[in-house]
C-alpha cells in the first residue's frame, strides 16, 4: 500500500460511513411511513375511534406530526374523539347483550330470536361506524385546505408505478 492509498482510505471510510447513515436513516423514516399508512391508511380507520386515553393521545400525536396540527386543533380533536368514544361505550355494551342472546337462541333453536337480534347486532354496528365516521368528519372540518389534502394524500391508496 503506497502513501496516497493510505491518506485516501480514512476519507472513503468517512464518506462510506456517512452514506451508509443517510440510507439507514432514509430507509427507517419509509419503513415508519409504511407501518403508518398500513395502519391508518386503510378505509377502516375512517370509522374506528382510539378506545381509551393512551391510544387517543398517540393517534393525535400522530395527526399532529402528520398534519402540523395547532395546540388548539389538537385539544378540539381530543375532545371530539374523547365523546364519540363515551359513546361508543354503552353501544358495545348492547353489542355484547344482543350477542350473548343471540347465542341463546341458537342453542335454544329459536328462528325468531335469532332473526331478531341478528339485525338488532347490525343495526348497532351500523350505529357505531356512524358515530366513528362523525367524529372523524368533524376533525376534518377542523382541519385547514392543506392539512386536508395532506391528509388526503396520506389516506389515498398507494398505487404501484
Amino acid at each position: 500500500m503506497n502513501r496516497r492509498q493510505m491518506v485516501a482510505l480514512p476519507g472513503l471510510a468517512l464518506v462510506a460511513g456517512q452514506a451508509f447513515a443517510q440510507s439507514a436513516s432514509t430507509s427507517a423514516a419509509t419503513a415508519l411511513s409504511h407501518k403508518a399508512i398500513a395502519k391508518f391508511g386503510r378505509s377502516r380507520s375512517a370509522y374506528t375511534v382510539p378506545k381509551n386515553e393512551q391510544k387517543r393521545t398517540k393517534y393525535i400525536n400522530f395527526l399532529s406530526s402528520l398534519l402540523t396540527l395547532t395546540s388548539n386543533q389538537a385539544s378540539q380533536a381530543n375532545l371530539i374523539f374523547a365523546s364519540a368514544a363515551a359513546s361508543l361505550v354503552t353501544l358495545r355494551q348492547q353489542i355484547k347483550s344482543a350477542r350473548q342472546a343471540l347465542k341463546t337462541a341458537v342453542l335454544n333453536g329459536d328462528q325468531a330470536t335469532i332473526n331478531a337480534k341478528a339485525q338488532e347486532i347490525g343495526q348497532l354496528t351500523t350505529k357505531a361506524h356512524v358515530i366513528g365516521a362523525n367524529a372523524h368528519a368533524a376533525f376534518m372540518q377542523l382541519l385547514g385546505a392543506d392539512q386536508q389534502a395532506a391528509l388526503a394524500k396520506f389516506t389515498s391508496p398507494v398505487t404501484a408505478s
